[in-house]
């Protein structure tokens, strides 16, 4: 897997290091029953009570635990990140809710069964070619499955400030067009279903590397859209030039025909 990444596992540790581990409420504005990722969920996969459920990268996921806590789903969570997977042991400890954690890298795992949904968030940018992990995933897919995943939405507006006061953070991120996650999809049996946007506007995604009032003034006007996106709840809905993530939905080509029949 590093081979492919501009990430690594010392990257990862570290960065899992510092994650807090909280008990989520079920108002909770992000992460819960109702929160904006649930509804993006419920919206592209319906139903998840029972559905077996794997997040490749699932280190320190909240999200993870909300698929479980809140849907119903029997989730597992693979990442080569022993810290992240710690992690996530903890999060869904404080729960009180259950998961398989693996912890291997994605390359050399070998899967002995499939899963009705297949996830992963902010993973696929991290590699040169995304063809490799997505034949990969492919593995994970039944007929009947599907695979739902995201990415940080580089061809935002906002995200010029990304580039330009974190350019060390930007640069291990790359934009997978629309035509080239479709032709990968097109070699390894899967297709998309479509594409979607979703999340808070994006001003500031990570930390920011350079200080100045530039920087400051984007900063606080993140915190003031948060706050708005936060009491009027559409960030499921999307949009391409201001969300902060892109999404897929993706679907065995099989299964397709299947339906046809």
């Amino acid at each position: 897997m590093q081979k492919l990444a501009l990430t690594d596992q010392v990257f990862w540790n570290d960065k899992w290091n510092n994650l807090k581990v909280e008990i989520i409420p079920e108002g909770h504005y992000y992460f819960g029953r109702r929160g904006l990722f649930m509804r993006m969920i419920e919206r592209e996969v319906g139903t998840l009570k029972g559905k077996l459920v794997i997040e490749i990268g699932g280190a320190g996921s909240y999200r993870l635990l909300a698929l479980a806590k809140w849907g119903g789903a029997v989730v597992t969570a693979l990442d080569y990140s022993e810290v992240g997977m710690s992690k996530t042991q903890q999060i869904f400890d404080i729960n009180g809710c259950e998961v398989k954690t693996i912890v291997s890298d994605f390359f050399e795992w070998e899967p002995d069964r499939h899963y009705d949904i297949v996830v992963h968030w902010g993973v696929l940018e991290h590699f040169t070619d995304p063809l490799p992990f997505l034949a990969r995933c492919s593995k994970l897919l039944s007929f009947s499955s599907k695979m739902v995943f995201s990415m940080p939405n580089m061809s935002a507006w906002g995200a010029y400030f990304w580039k330009k006061w974190s350019s060390a953070d930007y640069s291990r991120h790359i934009y997978h067009s629309y035509e080239e996650i479709k032709t990968a999809c097109a070699k390894t049996d899967l297709e998309i279903k479509h594409a979607f946007y979703f999340d808070f506007p994006l001003l500031q995604i990570t930390k920011w590397e350079k200080a100045g009032l530039g920087p400051l003034l984007v900063s606080v006007g993140q915190h003031g859209l948060n706050l708005l996106w936060k009491s009027i709840p559409i960030g499921q809905l999307g949009c391409k030039y201001i969300s902060s993530n892109r999404g897929f939905k993706i679907i065995r080509k099989s299964h397709c025909s299947m339906i046809l029949l």
